[in-house]
């Protein structure tokens, strides 16, 4: 008998059956078809996901059967009222058919690998319960740390996909993944230590290390010398953030930097701790060598450059010294290509969706210079539960004298108002900036949505 309850995992925030069994026909046959309708990256590997899926389970070579699945997503599906957010999706199956709605292309994917759960065979036969499912997550960043330095080393690129799609099937869409981390001796007087990305401009650095291990095959123990991670030797992990971004995944790298260290402070001494003589430790970091932030930052660059990059929209744009906002923000607006430019310090955050959400506000309505209302955090990212409402129209007498217009919120059409530069002052460059373009007749439009979070040292 099938469990409806225990059939989903994680479980749905709201599910309903009615105990009926829609009966699709035999296993063998080509009883189901799909129609889809969507569009993105991680839509198009929805479509493929289930198809896939969909074959398998009915061991037919194509989907032309009689029992249709929908898949769309429509964020204004009345159904999501009051639940709709980011990563929601609803799956309503019913005799005539069976509609699988998500928010967005990512709430799509998650009905599409909810879906097949439902489906079960009996006899021969192919049945699929009746079912209502609305299902939202608690939680935006849902996710695992992974680090390791044994079994880990051996993982292939297919190894890790197998994995992301696991974990994408639980609805996880966060994995940070331990790339270099240092220990003390452990295990047979050993440093433990681990490098899973080669480095172009620091080849010395690698971690080779000696494995035994008992193999029950053979029987016996087997011994190998100065082998390296299968991910630093085939150069994968780009692969691994693009395959990840497909499912849902966001794949964050992490660095071990300035704590525990012994591999870099080995190779490079002249940086390493020193003792109270002067001498090079061979472990931990001189905080006061310049040459240990250049080896650090040629680390940290490198990994920004190869595996940002993999989203060719992204660029990263070095200054040669620190200049100051207004200037940072000139280079980046001389260099923009697009029609819409936004702002993003680094303490302040921005919220799913906010590009797609304002961009929408401006096109339906023909704006050229918008704002939104905004969460205020503290330093260390905790909410002040205090939520700034903005007036829907903001002119330039009325900024003079409510300067509500908060930089991380505004999106402005620079075909409608024209390229603009910040003036090199030290503070409220954005304040004179916002006035010079409302002065020039473009009013700023408020959208009352929170779409970003400010935060307040």
């Amino acid at each position: 008998m099938f469990d409806f309850k225990n059939a989903i995992i994680p479980k749905p925030a709201e599910a309903r059956d009615t105990g009926k069994d829609i009966c699709l026909g035999e296993v063998s046959e080509a009883c189901l078809k799909l129609s889809v309708c969507g569009e993105g990256e991680v839509f198009d590997e929805t479509k493929k996901y289930l198809e896939e899926k969909l074959t398998e389970i009915t061991a037919a070579c194509v989907l032309c059967g009689n029992y249709e699945v929908k898949l769309t997503v429509n964020p204004s599906d009345p159904r999501f009222e009051g639940r709709g957010k980011s990563e929601a999706y609803i799956i309503d199956v019913k005799e005539n058919g069976a509609h699988l709605v998500g928010f967005d292309e990512a709430g799509a994917y998650y009905a599409a690998v909810t879906f097949p759960k439902l489906l079960h065979s009996v006899g021969g036969k192919l049945f699929l319960r009746e079912c209502f499912i609305l299902d939202y997550p608690y939680f935006k960043e849902r996710g695992h740390f992974m680090e390791c330095r044994y079994g880990s080393d051996f993982m292939t690129l297919e190894d890790w996909k197998k994995g992301l799609r696991y974990f994408s099937e639980m609805k996880i869409n966060t994995i940070t993944v331990g790339l270099y981390g240092c220990w003390s001796r452990q295990y047979d007087g050993e440093f433990a230590e681990y490098l899973y990305i080669p480095f172009k401009k620091h080849p010395e650095l690698s971690t080779p290390r000696h494995i035994k291990y008992y193999s029950a095959a053979e029987k016996k123990w087997v011994y190998k010398h100065d082998v390296l991670p299968v991910m630093f030797t085939e150069d994968y992990f780009g692969e691994m953030i693009k395959f990840g971004k497909k499912c849902n995944i966001k794949v964050i790298p992490l660095f071990n930097s300035m704590g525990h260290n012994t591999l870099i402070p080995r190779v490079h001494p002249e940086i390493s701790a020193k003792d109270e003589n002067g001498k090079d430790l061979g472990v931990g970091f001189c905080t006061s060598n310049e040459k240990t932030y250049d080896i650090l930052f040629d680390i940290y660059d490198e990994i920004i450059e190869r595996y940002t990059k993999i989203d060719n929209r992204i660029k990263l744009v070095k200054l040669d010294k620190n200049s100051g906002a207004a200037k940072a923000r000139n280079v980046a607006m001389s260099l923009a290509q697009g029609k819409f430019l936004a702002f993003l310090d680094a303490d302040d955050i921005w919220k799913n969706r906010k590009l797609e959400i304002q961009i929408r506000f401006m096109k339906d309505n023909d704006y050229a210079f918008t704002f939104t209302d905004y969460d205020v955090i503290d330093d260390l990212g905790r909410s002040l539960n205090k939520r700034i409402i903005v007036p829907k129209k903001m002119t330039y007498d009325q900024y003079l004298k409510n300067t509500i217009i908060q930089t991380v919120t505004v999106m402005i059409d620079i075909e409608k108002v024209g390229r603009f530069e910040m003036l090199p002052l030290k503070r409220r460059q954005d304040f004179v900036t916002w006035l010079y373009i409302l002065k020039n007749g473009n009013d700023a439009y408020g959208l009352n949505e929170s779409l970003a979070m400010y935060r307040r040292a």
